[in-house]
């Protein structure tokens, strides 16, 4: 069995910004950069190895801290942009698609919720063209052979 490992290890803010399409998250300070804001609203917090997972631990922890935003029609995950993107959302069974999605259970994920919430984009960063938003407000971004774990880290 695997188990969710925190790397932040810090009492951070919950932030509930996914409620509406497309993106409205707009909070605090930032930069723009041709409409692609550089304040983050998410951090890496974990990780979830995927059942066949052989990745090794130093690589797990580079993602340590690595900053994610969203905007109206942006993604901005560790430096790098997809703008414009097209989002669509859906509502699956939790059990069903952790385990033949992104190849973990539920139980790893300590999320107990029937339904998840998937987000489909076009974008090409890793792992944003499809990855799933818990009822707690946690993503879930599958990555290589682990399941980054994202916790909101803007309060408003």
């Amino acid at each position: 069995m695997h188990v969710l490992i925190n790397i932040a290890g810090g009492t951070l803010f919950f932030l509930f910004c996914l409620t509406a399409l497309p993106f409205s998250c707009h909070a605090g300070e930032g930069n723009d950069l041709n409409g692609i804001t550089t304040r983050p609203l998410w951090r890496v917090d974990g990780f979830i190895p995927k059942s066949n997972s052989t990745i090794g631990k130093n690589e797990i922890l580079s993602y340590q801290g690595r900053s994610l935003d969203m905007v109206e029609n942006a993604i901005t995950f560790d430096g790098r942009s997809c703008s414009p993107i097209i989002i669509k959302r859906y509502q699956a069974d939790t059990a069903r698609y952790l385990s033949q999605q992104l190849h973990i259970h539920p139980k790893d994920a300590e999320y107990h919720s029937p339904t998840l919430e998937v987000i489909k984009t076009n974008c090409h960063i890793e792992g944003f063209d499809e990855f799933v938003r818990l009822n707690d407000r946690r993503l879930l971004v599958p990555v290589g052979e682990v399941v980054l774990v994202f916790l909101p880290i803007v309060n408003y």
